[in-house]
């Protein structure tokens, strides 16, 4: 998404309620109700509003005014809104929509949605507050200047969203607000929003030295790019495994670089940049083949070894031995790679005996952690500049290829192309990751304008009135009982009336729809969740047996059958003077899906 020019490529920081904006409204805030077709199909069809955020199922709220909460509902939770539901445009700094705002009610109770409909926006706080005129909307006014400000920490609804969201509920009883249908409320939906720069997920940027050439490339792993940035000097010159130890500083813009396995032990530390060319930085403990750079440091772990180490440049160089990460119990010869995550973490990818481990580490060598034991093959491992490790297949004529790693598991997924030219490289690098810009910025959701001279929009609401005729019925036949009766199909179920207590009323065989009782010969029945007696002549048969008939009996044929209004969900039949060990239930039911 292409936003405005003014928000640059800079953190503009929190602007507060209303930032340092002039006055100025976004016209035509409000939407027609078509503009959200699918959640008004959902609603036309009784289901439940729907927080669709980050990821996974509902979202829960930290916390509301006055002790309440809220959440996500599920469908079938509350029955069919009344009316269409009203959607306004969500407006952040001032002319930017980022969203909508959909309000609606049941008989029950008020819904209002956010939900943020472009690309890499999100919201981390919401507050609502619901009022019948102006004056009872939180706010501080100046008599002297006409400053009328509302202010959204003091609303009575409010949640804060971390991680933040794309889609948020809030439903609030209509008792608190409505005497009855028809009326008017005004509605003030606020939202603090943030825009984050989509950039740093488009590049996956490490270095790579060439197998025997000592050319070191940047590679995109991504894009499928690559290029020349230098040819490393000699010393140390260039073989199938040296030079080795590639690491880089984004701060210094240096890479740092080891003389593997060319006769000297312990290894020369070297460093590049393109301000000075190569230099010796001094010598280093064991042989490296794996490092990577963090902080201002140059981690690395001594072939052969678990021996994790920390080199510091300032104020002086130095060598220091972080610890023995495995206790000794594993000497990696590193055929693979350390790299060290956003937040400081080493990971590594070595080769102990014929195994080839994934593991973990602190840079401090504590808290060592085997991620994967299983693997085949070797791996030079990096984070790209987009935050993910990414591994390189370096084994000859493989092309090149270049692996995601999953860091809770180890899993490999191959990225779709090999960067070209399709290098081989002994040893890879981090690049810079990429600190993404973000921009916050807040929101309202309305189509009226507020008064005063700094912008902010509220919502009028008319409480719709909820249709009494149902439109179209689900129906079903029902038996009461906890056994499923015998014989072929069709399905049935029998009440044993040695069994205390209510049993389970089943309609289209699946469906719980209440319960019923016999005490002192009284069947009693119980419909639940909207469901309730047909239409129709005998909605209601019994037959009472000693013995269960082998098949599903004729309900037609019951000698005890009853009429009953439409629309009953409780009754009472009595069973008459001769009792028996096991009845049938049969019962017409419905329930409205449409109204």
């Amino acid at each position: 998404m292409a936003i405005p020019s003014r928000f640059g490529r800079r953190n503009i920081g929190n602007a507060g309620a209303f930032g340092s904006r002039n006055a100025g409204h976004a016209a035509g805030n409000r939407l027609p109700a078509s503009s959200n077709s699918m959640l008004n199909a959902q609603m036309s069809r009784g289901q439940a509003l729907r927080v669709m955020g980050l990821g996974a199922a509902g979202i829960v709220a930290a916390g509301l005014g006055l002790g309440r909460t809220t959440r996500a509902v599920t469908p079938g939770e509350y029955p069919v809104p009344c009316g269409v539901p009203a959607v306004y445009t969500l407006t952040a700094g001032q002319n930017i929509p980022v969203g909508t705002v959909t309000v609606a009610n049941d008989g029950t109770n008020l819904y209002v949605l956010y939900e943020i409909t472009v690309n890499d926006w999100c919201m981390t706080e919401t507050h609502m507050h619901i009022a019948h005129n102006q004056e009872e909307i939180p706010h501080n006014y100046n008599p002297k200047t006409g400053s009328w400000i509302p202010v959204p920490g003091q609303f009575r609804y409010s949640s804060s969203h971390e991680p933040c969201v794309k889609s948020y509920l809030y439903t609030i009883p209509l008792s608190e607000y409505v005497g009855g249908c028809n009326e008017n409320l005004i509605i003030v939906a606020h939202a603090a929003v943030k825009y984050t720069d989509p950039s740093c997920t488009q590049t996956g940027v490490v270095y790579g030295i060439q197998r025997y050439t000592g050319k070191v490339f940047q590679v995109d792993v991504l894009s499928g790019t690559s290029s020349l940035v230098f040819t490393i000097g000699t010393p140390p010159g260039a073989n199938s495994a040296s030079p080795n130890g590639l690491a880089y500083d984004p701060m210094t813009q240096r890479f740092y670089y080891t003389d593997y396995q060319l006769g000297t032990n312990p290894d020369t530390l070297y460093y590049w940049n393109a301000l000075t060319g190569q230099v010796p930085v001094g010598q280093i403990a064991g042989t490296v083949a794996c490092a990577d750079f963090y902080g201002g440091k140059y981690y690395y772990i001594a072939s052969t070894t678990d021996d994790l180490y920390e080199v510091s440049f300032n104020p002086a160089f130095s060598v220091q031995k972080m610890g023995d990460i495995s206790g000794n119990a594993y000497g990696y010869t590193f055929d693979g790679d350390i790299a060290i995550s956003p937040d400081g973490v080493v990971y590594g990818w070595g080769k102990t005996g014929s195994a080839y481990h994934f593991f973990r580490v602190n840079r401090d060598g504590t808290g060592f952690q085997l991620i994967r034991t299983n693997a085949t093959f070797s791996l030079q491992i990096a984070f790209g500049s987009d935050g993910k490790l990414y591994g390189h297949d370096a084994r000859v004529g493989l092309g090149g290829r270049f692996y995601l790693v999953d860091t809770n598991t180890g899993g490999l997924t191959m990225v779709p192309s090999a960067p070209s030219p399709p290098n081989e490289y002994t040893d890879i690098a981090s690049g810079q990751i990429c600190v993404p810009v973000v921009t916050t910025e807040t929101a309202f959701g309305g189509d009226t304008p507020g008064p005063g001279p700094r912008w902010w929009f509220y919502a009028n609401y008319t409480v719709q009135c909820c249709q009494t005729q149902c439109l179209q019925y689900q129906t079903e036949t029902a038996f009461g009982g906890n056994n499923s009766g015998p014989g072929a199909p069709p399905w049935w179920f029998f009440f044993n009336a040695a069994l205390p207590g209510p049993q389970t009323i089943w309609a289209g065989q699946s469906y719980n729809i209440g319960t019923v009782e016999i005490v002192g010969g009284v069947a009693t029945f119980n419909l639940i969740d909207g469901w309730e007696l047909q239409g129709v002549s005998e909605n209601v048969k019994i037959q009472g047996y000693f013995e269960l008939p082998p098949n599903r009996p004729e309900a037609g044929s019951f000698d005890n059958k009853s009429t009953w209004p439409a629309g009953t969900k409780t009754f009472q039949v009595p069973l008459g003077e001769q009792l028996y060990p096991f009845y049938v239930f049969h019962l017409d039911v419905r329930k409205c899906v449409l109204y």
